[in-house]
């Protein structure tokens, strides 16, 4: 008996192990015809996946092709004196003398001097944008067009403050023309293209995408700078040329390149150029509307020292000119100007642009921060004299002084200073900066006339110096400033 239970426990095991050796076949068996079938949902699969890993790259050449013939090649003559000071005496020095009597009637002689640069045509009749610094001075212009034709260019309009001028030719048939696209659309990481002359390399074809925008170089010569920032490669002889879109649209007129860097290039934005351009076109030259104040940007501490709460914004005015608009709609120095019309002012810079291209005549709301409280005020704008430049002053100047944690010596102001600066009474006169100071790390310096602290009348030195006396370090003062380039606020935290 105990034989056959031995015998049915064998057998009982040699089935168990049968179907585990089928059952590991059949898995195999399932596995390896699963590897070897094409499945189906693969290919879908792999469609969806291969771009996120290898997009497919934009081909410029169909824009290209149709958007070179537009852009031109432009070469200019300028007369360039050789009086003194000039390039012989530069090189060779005193042998060459100062050139008197050498020319014409003894007047110094003249030499000819060549340069280049890039334009686009804009309209069919032979109107063509580039930059004002191009053709500035020019006594001839010639105009290259793509398919090699030269023409004689005439200056219809030039405006130093944005760096366009509108040329013309005449042709005997109908010029391609590029359209304007709306550079106010433009996103950082678009997609550019740029088509110019760099060194004289016709129509050369430079790609990137838009880097930033709103830049601002905050130099005097730029006071409605506003550029499109841009890696697609600009060299000398691009000036003038078109920045494209995608589209084929022009978003931007290059104009400038930053020598120390590169791979950093800067573009007039086309929506700026469009308004420039009408009235280059109608009038020959660009007028504006005007406040009639000089204003400086709002630093943190120029903030606090008004109470100005939130993110430091706004356009601080530091001096208004007598008879402007400002005047009449009773704008104050030490007002700051939060929003203009419908536009919130972030920056200070961004006010001159709103304010000069409202339109003469029109009327636009102000919202100003003063003691403490906004407030609406209305200006009617008026035309900008021609000999104003209005443009906003950069805090280079915010500074503090030894007197009570500034880090300045000061004096009484000599009246021969007082009358040539124009000051009226009182002020202390900075004569000495520590510069490890904190007047010297807000931009005061010697010769500057410190006139208000804090709101407070400056009688002279002493009484700066007995208004700093209550003050303690990490307090902050605001101090307004007069130089001979004018007035500025200066907020200074003391040390």
């Amino acid at each position: 008996m105990q034989q056959v239970r031995r015998m049915v426990r064998r057998w009982w095991w040699l089935g168990v192990l049968s179907g585990i050796l089928v059952v590991g076949g059949t898995v195999a068996t399932s596995v390896a015809l699963a590897g070897n079938e094409p499945a189906a949902a693969t290919p879908s699969t792999t469609a969806t996946a291969a771009p996120s890993v290898v997009p497919s790259l934009p081909s410029f050449a169909p824009i290209v092709e149709r958007l070179a013939p537009s852009v031109v090649s432009i070469n200019v003559v300028q007369r360039v004196s050789l009086g003194e000071g000039g390039m012989i005496p530069f090189f060779f020095g005193a042998p060459f003398g100062n050139h008197r009597g050498l020319g014409r009637g003894g007047e110094p002689p003249e030499m000819e001097s060549r340069g280049a640069g890039s334009g686009v045509i804009i309209d069919a009749q032979g109107y063509i944008l580039t930059n004002a610094h191009v053709v500035k001075d020019a006594t001839e212009i010639t105009v290259q067009l793509g398919d090699g034709a030269s023409l004689p260019a005439e200056t219809v309009g030039l405006d130093e403050p944005t760096d366009l001028a509108l040329l013309r030719v005449h042709a005997d048939h109908a010029l391609p023309a590029a359209t304007f696209g709306d550079s106010d659309a433009l996103l950082v990481g678009d997609w550019v293209l740029a088509i110019g002359n760099p060194f004289g390399l016709e129509h050369t074809v430079t790609t990137g995408i838009v880097s930033a925008k709103e830049r601002r170089s905050g130099s005097p010569d730029e006071p409605y700078g506003n550029f499109i920032q841009t890696d697609a490669s600009i060299n000398p002889g691009n000036s003038g040329g078109p920045l494209f879109d995608l589209s084929g649209r022009v978003v931007g007129i290059n104009t400038a390149i930053n020598a120390a860097g590169q791979g950093i290039g800067f573009a007039i934005p086309s929506n700026m150029a469009k308004s420039v351009v009408a009235q280059l076109e109608e009038h020959g030259r660009v007028e504006r509307s005007w406040i009639g104040v000089t204003i400086q940007t709002v630093t943190p501490e120029l903030a606090q020292s008004f109470g100005l709460t939130g993110a430091a914004r706004g356009a601080l005015v530091a001096a208004i000119q007598d008879g402007s608009p400002a005047t009449e709609a009773g704008l104050r120095v030490g007002d700051i100007i939060l929003r203009f019309g419908e536009e919130e002012i972030g920056d200070a810079a961004e006010l001159p642009w709103l304010a000069s291209t409202a339109g003469i005549g029109n009327s636009v709301r102000l919202q100003v921060f003063r003691d403490g409280t906004k407030r609406d005020v209305t200006v009617r704008l008026a035309r900008m004299p021609e000999d104003h430049n209005a443009r906003a002053v950069s805090p280079e100047a915010t500074g503090e002084a030894e007197s009570g944690g500034l880090g300045i010596r000061v004096e009484d102001v000599p009246a021969a200073l007082r009358e040539r600066i124009g000051e009226g009474e009182g002020g202390a006169l900075v004569v000495e900066v520590d510069p490890t100071g904190a007047g010297a790390d807000h931009g005061l310096q010697q010769g500057d006339v410190i006139e208000e602290i804090d709101g407070h009348h400056v009688a002279d030195a002493a009484d700066l110096a007995q208004q700093l006396r209550d003050k303690v370090k990490t307090d902050v003062v605001r101090l307004l400033v007069r130089g001979e380039e004018g007035a500025r606020y200066v907020g200074v935290r003391l040390r």
